[in-house]
């Protein structure tokens, strides 16, 4: 009962967001490049007795640690659907908090993705690429991509994916989330899906072809805007919003131009207290 899984818990960024329209169970219709960046949660997994089957703690004052946490409900699901709690054991889940909560990074779904994860390889489950995903998808639109992660192509609300060649593997990727908050069902309930037809035929550059909800988050929260175009002067060859925001993402070629942006956003933006200077990486999920 000592042993121990450590997993980095990886953001992401959506380098293109496409709405196609709305399905009939309320779930929106996606087509997304999607990428994993290196920064990340540091999820630490443990095997505990069945007095207390189920302990998560966290280092972020943000974070609930019951129920309310997806970590929480993803590994007591596991502890039940695979007989884990009747066997007389539990699970210890504590959660280094460095992703941004409510930014359009994934980090709830990362965390989750490793909680699967995290069970998966403490108990010796033997679970598929695809069983966890299944799981995942249960919780969240974005877990099965942040399960693998690296370079991928998202369709249906998210789970449909397919490997992408970025052709910038080491682009340097400057995140600047301001102070506000996003709810992703406002964000969506506000889209006016009949003004996106038009902009969404195929583009010859898939992969960096801007964010559809980009100017409904932008309309509430001006200092997006604001931020993308910052970014833009200052030598990022692509700047967008990333999910439904409000963080706002910058890629450079070179690590000098993104190193002397990061100091330049701290001077124009003085309350932005949350901003990353990360790198692409190739997968979601980093086993320590």
């Amino acid at each position: 009962m000592d042993k121990t899984v450590k997993i980095n818990a990886r953001a992401k960024i959506n380098l293109s967001l496409k709405v196609l329209g709305k399905r009939e169970d309320g779930y929106h219709e996606l087509d997304s490049a999607m990428q994993s960046v290196t920064l990340c949660d540091v999820l630490t997994f443990k095997r505990i007795g069945k007095k207390d089957y189920l302990k998560v703690i966290s280092d972020s004052r943000f974070l609930p640690t019951d129920d309310r946490n997806i970590v929480y409900r993803a590994v007591e699901f596991m502890l039940n659907e695979y007989g884990i709690r009747k066997g007389g054991e539990g699970v210890f889940a504590g959660i280094e908090k460095r992703i941004p909560v409510s930014a359009g990074l994934g980090g709830g779904s990362a965390d989750c993705a490793a909680a699967i994860t995290g069970v998966d390889l403490l108990f010796g489950l033997g679970l598929s690429d695809a069983e966890k995903a299944a799981i995942g998808l249960s919780f969240g639109a974005d877990v099965p991509f942040c399960l693998t992660g690296g370079s991928q192509k998202a369709g249906g609300i998210g789970e449909k994916l397919v490997k992408l060649e970025t052709n910038n593997n080491n682009a340097y990727t400057l995140l600047v989330k301001p102070p506000v908050s996003v709810s992703t069902a406002d964000i969506f309930g506000r889209l006016n899906l009949s003004e996106l037809q038009q902009n969404n035929n195929q583009n010859e550059n898939y992969i960096y072809n801007g964010n559809d909800l980009e100017a409904v988050t932008c309309a509430i929260y001006p200092i997006i805007s604001e931020v993308k175009a910052f970014l833009s002067s200052s030598g990022a060859f692509y700047a967008a919003m990333t999910g439904t925001g409000p963080t706002v993402f910058g890629l450079f070629k070179h690590k000098r131009d993104a190193e002397n942006t990061f100091i330049s956003v701290k001077k124009q933006f003085p309350h932005i207290n949350e901003i990353f200077l990360t790198n692409f990486a190739d997968s979601g999920l980093q086993i320590l």
